[in-house]
């Protein structure tokens, strides 16, 4: 694949106001929006379809990207497979809450780029940049500025760190063992890593480091947290969670949200975060009893169904 090949995108791309009013009526009657409402009709009622974990409306979804707060609003960007076009684009959602998503019309299209591949976002008073890597052409950046971030425009037509491609002419590596690799600690579970950060030699300094998540990536594992700071000395964290077995149209879903904070020079606190309480309902209390041993104990009025009851 060349650099200068059209990698335009098959799905339909959309352009917005730039009022809040206005952006929130033409997302009414929206083409692409009215597919993907359509598509979460499809599968209402399906047990096996996660309710509060999000999940891309059509198809599978990989990394999430670009977790932002961006004029009273929460953004989720992530890696998104439209039909038409199953080539990396980021798909969008937005919430109040952390909890209940809204889905918004794709965000960033290939092309120049193959692929609009895994990034972050900086959120700066009068705007907010996307920094992600686009395959074939190397380093790219978008801009957007409206209230939604609906509207998307990239600093250049070219990559802002072009990929150097292998002329296939050196050889100096030509077969390789992992013979020093044995403990593969990469597949037993992401891991923290603090320390300081030396800018005269641009260098992460580490000073202490834990397991962050239990278990590898995959299958069934969390991995490729998206961050943004919370604006109380915290930072919010979503990760992707891997299926375990084979799944039914769709696959991998967004963690529930998490709150990171430094509890010391060495120690990391995890807490949940995000309107949680909000998916609690029909609280019911029981008091103390005795658990015969080797008996079944049916709980009168506990039970659950999909429907809440």
């Amino acid at each position: 694949m060349m650099a200068n090949e059209d990698y335009t995108s098959r799905v339909p791309y959309y352009t917005f106001a730039d009022t809040l009013e206005e952006q929130e009526a033409q997302l009414e009657t929206n083409p692409l929006m009215q597919r993907l409402n359509a598509y979460r009709k499809t599968y209402e009622g399906d047990p096996h379809r996660p309710i509060y974990h999000y999940i891309n409306p059509e198809a599978m979804l990989n990394d999430p990207n670009g977790l932002c707060f961006w004029q009273g609003r929460w953004h989720l960007f992530y890696q998104a497979y439209p039909p038409e076009d199953t080539r990396q684009h980021w798909g969008h959602a937005i919430s109040d809450d952390l909890i209940h998503w809204r889905d918004l019309p794709y965000a960033i299209y290939p092309n120049p780029e193959r692929c609009c591949f895994s990034g972050a976002t900086v959120v700066e008073e009068d705007r907010v940049i996307a920094m992600y890597h686009g395959t074939v052409v190397g380093n790219m950046v978008a801009v957007s500025s409206d209230p939604l971030l609906l509207n998307w425009e990239k600093v250049s037509d070219k990559a802002v760190i072009p990929s150097r491609h292998a002329d296939g002419t050196n050889t100096g590596l030509s077969r390789f063992r992992p013979m020093h690799l044995e403990k593969r600690r990469h597949m037993s579970g992401g891991q923290y890593l603090l320390g300081d950060y030396d800018t005269e030699r641009d260098k992460f300094i580490v000073t202490a480091g834990a397991k962050n998540n239990f278990g590898a990536a995959s299958p069934a594992g969390v991995h490729a947290p998206s961050a943004t700071p919370d604006g109380n000395g915290g930072l919010i964290v979503i990760y992707n969670m891997n299926p375990a077995k084979p799944t039914k149209g769709w696959n991998q879903i967004m963690t529930l949200p998490r709150r990171l904070t430094l509890l010391s020079r060495d120690e990391v606190g995890i807490e949940p975060a995000g309107d949680i309480e909000s998916l609690r309902y029909a609280h019911q209390r029981v008091n103390a009893m005795t658990l015969p041993a080797n008996e079944e104990v049916v709980l009168e009025g506990i039970n659950w169904q999909r429907d809440g009851t």
